[in-house]
């Protein structure tokens, strides 16, 4: 069979109308088209795993560009001084850009953005660049996202960022870490102390130094008219000053915050209207200064001055009584009002009147006695005359009839005294060594750790110490002191621990009692590693050595004084062990007693 064959010259119009096949029209094929591609375009997109998440929502550490102008800067910054580096970081982001992204966050159910953790500077630096140049460079700036999680995480997050990127002034340091305290308080619903709120610092990633902390608070709590003035070597020479201003106005009746409310903070204000442009400007650290360590311009001994000028005013004492009263609770810190009106009384009538003795001989010429003088330097003679001559004493002479001068007092022979009893010795012994260990207390500037008490061995022991012993200038010296004072005192021997007061720190601790102080429940030698370093480690030989130095003269003579009390109670000691063996019946041969 033979395929027949198109002709050459056929189309495929020709033969589609052969076959009875119309061509479709130009808009039938369109409205194909167009029908293909809707049905195709109707395919439903694969399942998403994101199917119900709110459109803004921000993913932790994700980036995102933000206009300049609609980020907020942090209303809390801790920072109220303009940062010193605020010029090269301005030139910087001139020349590069924002380098490291901001790290911006915002409240649940809000949307606006705000800086949580520092660069209130460089958002600053940009902000200023737009509105000067109007460069699309500066319009935005690629931020880095972080969640809400508390008031407390962003003000740490500031603070944080704040001291690494630029000096931070002292005042701005303490504010800033009072309103974390503050915030962390009513997160927990609990107050922090101090060592707790340390404790918070270093978990945060802010530690801070436990003596620190207690300037900056002082700082916050009492200064705050001066505060932004301060350094922190301001306020370590203003603090221990207050602290006598305190405890004189306590003697007085007048607690703490009546005192600062009528007193302290009307002489800051006042030394602020007199003093000169220097000591009244902000300190604000230079760059080149270790933070807040730098001194400024406020004049710390002009202000005790005035202020201790304020408190004497306040008080009704005269400078003088007023000098000598700071300067016995200084040496004394458990001293009363009562004594110290007697040192008063003391001292005027030393410096205003005789000597006693010269107002008693007085007394007894005026009345016709023999002179007193006269009476003991034959006394003296008598006693000392090496004559074996049948004479008890001068032979009398002849009683003049013209009332001549009257014959010498006879006095009996003066007997030898006997050695003072050993309980005299021991009482003497223990009070030259309570006389030295104020002297050490005052070198050592113990006054807060130091007591005084009957009970006690030696009649003192100290207790933990309520300010870090490292808080002055003289850390070493206040170390080595409080160590040596607890080892003469005898406080860490059971027996003599029992002795102490029932209100004692050290006894509760030592003895395994709950806290007496309120600190937290410890066992004595953790309490002891935190609150004072190491059982003893502040003996060093070579601090010993540098007898030359005054508070270590008067501590190898603390030292000198125990070992002879030590000596003379081992010797009673000795003396009631014989009478007590010379006093139990012995037994005989056969054991019969």
């Amino acid at each position: 069979m033979t395929t027949p064959r198109i002709p050459p010259n056929a189309t495929i119009s020709n033969i589609a109308a052969q076959r009875g096949l119309t061509p479709a029209s130009v808009s039938a094929r369109d409205l194909l088209r167009k029908q293909a591609v809707t049905e195709s375009l109707n395919v439903p997109n694969p399942a998403s795993a994101t199917t119900g998440m709110a459109l803004d929502y921000d993913a932790e550490g994700s980036r995102i560009d933000l206009p300049v102008m609609d980020i907020a800067f942090y209303d809390e910054n801790p920072r109220t001084n303009i940062n010193p580096l605020y010029g090269e970081i301005k030139e910087s982001i001139r020349e590069s850009g924002i380098r490291s992204p901001l790290v911006v966050t915002r409240k649940p159910n809000t949307k606006q953005y705000f800086l949580a953790a520092g660069g209130n500077t460089r958002l600053l630096s940009i902000r200023e660049l737009w509105e000067e140049t109007q460069d699309p460079r500066f319009y935005k700036t690629t931020c880095t996202f972080t969640a809400w999680k508390s008031d407390s995480d962003v003000l740490a997050g500031h603070l944080i960022e704040n001291e690494v990127r630029g000096n931070m002034s002292f005042w701005d340091k303490a504010q800033g870490r009072w309103s974390l305290k503050t915030k962390l308080e009513a997160q927990q619903g609990a107050t922090l102390g101090l060592r707790k709120f340390e404790t918070a610092l270093k978990e945060i990633g802010l530690a801070t130094q436990l003596s620190v902390l207690s300037n900056y608070f002082f700082a916050v709590e009492r200064l705050k008219t001066i505060g932004n003035r301060l350094s922190k070597e301001n306020v370590k020479l203003i603090q221990p000053r207050y602290n006598l201003y305190k405890k004189l106005a306590a003697l007085h009746g007048i607690d703490e915050a009546m005192f600062q409310r009528e007193c302290f903070e009307p002489s800051q204000l006042a030394f602020l209207e007199t003093a000169p442009a220097a000591s009244k400007q902000p300190f604000n650290p230079p760059p080149s200064d270790a933070g807040d360590d730098g001194e400024g311009l406020f004049d710390t001994n002009a202000f005790l001055i005035m202020a201790e000028q304020a408190v004497l005013d306040y008080l009704k004492l005269s400078d003088a009584d007023g000098a000598v009263m700071l300067r016995k609770i200084q040496e004394f810190p458990d001293i009363t009002l009562g004594e110290l009106k007697q040192v008063i009384h003391a001292n005027q009538r030393n410096t205003s009147e005789p000597p006693i003795a010269a107002v008693i001989a007085a007394g007894l010429q005026a009345a016709g006695a023999p002179d007193p003088a006269l009476l003991a330097a034959q006394h003296a003679a008598q006693a000392n005359d090496d004559d074996t001559s049948d004479f008890a004493g001068t032979p009398p002479s002849t009683v003049s009839t013209d009332g001549g001068t009257p014959p010498p007092v006879i006095l009996p022979p003066v007997a030898p005294k006997p050695p003072p009893s050993l309980e005299l010795r021991i009482d003497k012994a223990k009070k030259e060594l309570m006389v030295a260990v104020r002297e050490l207390v005052g070198a050592a500037k113990l006054y807060d750790d130091f007591y005084e008490y009957k009970g006690a061995k030696y009649g003192f022991f100290v207790e933990f110490p309520k300010a870090p012993l490292d808080s002055h200038d003289n850390a070493v010296d206040r170390c080595t002191a409080w160590w040596l004072i607890a080892s003469l005192s005898g406080q860490q021997d059971y027996d003599t621990v029992s002795l102490l007061p029932d209100t004692s720190a050290w006894r509760h601790s030592f003895l395994g009692l709950p806290p007496a102080d309120g600190a937290e429940t410890l066992d004595h030698e953790t309490r002891v590693q935190h609150d004072l370093g190491a059982m003893g480690s502040y003996m060093p030989v070579a601090w010993l050595a540098t007898s030359h130095r005054p508070v270590v003269s008067i501590a190898l003579r603390c030292l000198n004084l125990h070992q002879q009390a030590q000596v003379l109670l081992s010797e009673q000691a000795e003396q009631v062990t014989q009478l007590s063996s010379a006093q139990t019946p012995s037994a005989n041969a056969e054991g019969e007693v």
